[in-house]
């Protein structure tokens, strides 16, 4: 049931299996005898069916995902029993909640395999209204709300405590009813997001095939130009065929896109390596990053790739390896493979490009979509709207696609700030600042989304609490377990008649 709430959601109104789910996750932690096989086996259902469209990474990454995964479950499960032993059932809905926060976050943030998809409270990513606390408490928050919900139902079904039904209801539709605080940054902005249709790879028969810079510029040109003319147009991650050499990047783009003459601020989706020579060398380093130039060509900025996808951009090793090390065996895996080998480096931290009137633009690539610390720091930093520039062609059009769509309704209740998606196949969107989806390009084909956007200044308090509340919760878990006491806590002594006098 809780693969069934994940976006896309297999049927209408399937999102809301989300709170059965939770609930039945629960239950099941309970069980006296076989539950760690239990919640193992769950764990790994779960994940072989939501993470189905990474088949096309390297094939061990799939498989990893459901192995690790279930273990996740078990953990959570040996937290809650050791919390209701210590605490006693009615402390067990808070406790699940703070667990479920705790494990969402860890599988998003382990280091060197993050996998921050498909959370539970993601299957309401349809519903904004609902979302509207994730203003305040973020992802994490929100987490918590959706599984103590779920909880508290049981509580209520059981009759171990009542009221704390009640207490996530008005919880929850206190944090619905407060208005956004956020000033407007400027006049609106038109924007006009790409969707180029281009294949990722050879198979992919379906898309659109580009074999002659002459083919590959008339293709462009009938994408950016229309009426009305946009302030501001944004292509895909990878949108400038192969890779630049660092340091001529303005040049190298203003050759491509002053000959489609469209008058517009262009953010485009671009590879860079070191010199010329590493070019022609499969394992030299590369980086992807998203540069900003005026309608005239002058270079304004970039925001280079921070976030690599495990195994598909990145090996986990390269954390733990010298930069010449990691060539070495990335040279000996180019051997094996065929020259197929994971060779991005993470970017530099470089200040938020800006618009000719000063204005500033957040560009995430890809999935640096899924960090919610990644979109607070460019929105404390002068960002005042988000171009998300992505390439998920190796998801083949599977549901990661969707989750992805779910996390920039995320992204956008957490900064405030409108998200402009603009991809090869899709999902190419437009959410505003209040997590509204407000248009949707099919898959697959090429066309462009034109939108009118109020970019914003201000800070929500997601942006500050929100990577934090993980940290707190852990804390009170600890804290609660080690402390052993909770309102309303049954006596531990067995029930029976007394012995002796």
């Amino acid at each position: 049931m809780l693969a069934l709430a994940s976006p896309p959601g297999l049927f209408p109104g399937a999102e809301f299996l989300v709170f059965v789910a939770l609930a039945g996750v629960m239950k099941t932690t309970q069980v006296e005898r076989g539950w760690k096989l239990a919640m193992y086996l769950a764990g790994f259902v779960y994940y072989a069916i939501i993470a189905y469209s990474t088949i096309y990474i390297p094939v061990p990454g799939y498989y990893a995902i459901p192995v690790i995964g279930g273990f996740w479950f078990v953990a959570v499960g040996a937290i809650v029993r050791l919390g209701e032993r210590r605490l006693g059932k009615t402390a067990t809905p808070v406790i699940f909640a703070l667990t479920w926060v705790l494990y969402e976050w860890f599988k998003g943030h382990v280091p060197v395999i993050p996998y921050p998809h498909a959370q539970a409270a993601h299957a309401l990513y349809e519903w904004p209204t609902l979302l509207r606390p994730v203003r305040f408490v973020g992802e994490p928050g929100m987490n918590f709300i959706v599984a103590y919900f779920a909880a508290a139902g049981i509580a209520f079904v059981e009759r171990t405590c009542r009221v704390q039904i009640v207490a996530a209801t008005i919880g929850w539709l206190v944090l619905v009813l407060p208005p956004s605080t956020l000033e407007p940054d400027g006049l609106p902005l038109r924007v006009r997001s790409v969707q180029t249709g281009v294949r990722t790879y050879k198979d992919q028969t379906d898309h659109v095939r580009l074999d002659t810079a002459r083919e590959f510029l008339a293709h462009y040109r009938k994408l950016a130009h229309g009426e009305p003319r946009p302030d501001l147009c944004v292509w895909p991650e990878g949108a400038v065929p192969g890779y630049l050499v660092k340091g001529e990047e303005s040049a190298g783009i203003r050759v491509i896109f002053t000959a489609i003459e469209d008058g517009a601020s262009q953010l485009v989706g671009a590879g860079f390596v070191d010199t010329r020579a590493a070019i022609r060398e499969p394992t030299a380093p590369r980086w992807n990053a998203a540069v900003l130039f005026s309608p005239s060509g002058k270079y304004l900025g970039r925001h280079e790739k921070h976030e690599l996808v495990p195994l598909g951009e990145e090996l986990p090793i390269a954390g733990f390896l010298s930069e010449k090390t990691y060539r070495k065996f990335l040279d000996w895996m180019s051997q094996v493979t065929g020259g197929l080998v994971p060779n991005l480096r993470r970017g530099r931290d470089l200040p938020i490009p800006r618009l000719p009137d000063g204005r500033g633009v957040g560009a995430p690539l890809c999935f640096e979509n899924a960090f919610p610390d990644r979109f607070a720091k460019m929105a404390n930093d002068g960002a005042s709207l988000f171009c998300v520039l992505s390439n998920e062609g190796w998801y083949r059009l599977g549901t990661t696609l969707d989750q992805m769509l779910a996390m920039t309704v995320f992204r956008a209740l957490e900064t405030g700030r409108p998200v402009l998606r603009s991809t090869r196949d899709g999902w190419t969107a437009w959410v505003d600042g209040e997590g509204r989806i407000v248009e949707v390009l099919p898959l697959i084909a090429p066309g462009r989304l034109d939108a009118l956007v109020q970019p914003v200044r201000g800070a929500r308090l997601a942006m500050g609490w929100g990577p934090r509340l993980p940290w707190i919760a852990l804390a009170l878990v600890a804290m609660l377990i080690a402390l052993g006491r909770w309102p309303g806590k049954p006596d531990s002594q067995p029930h029976g008649r007394k012995l002796g006098g």
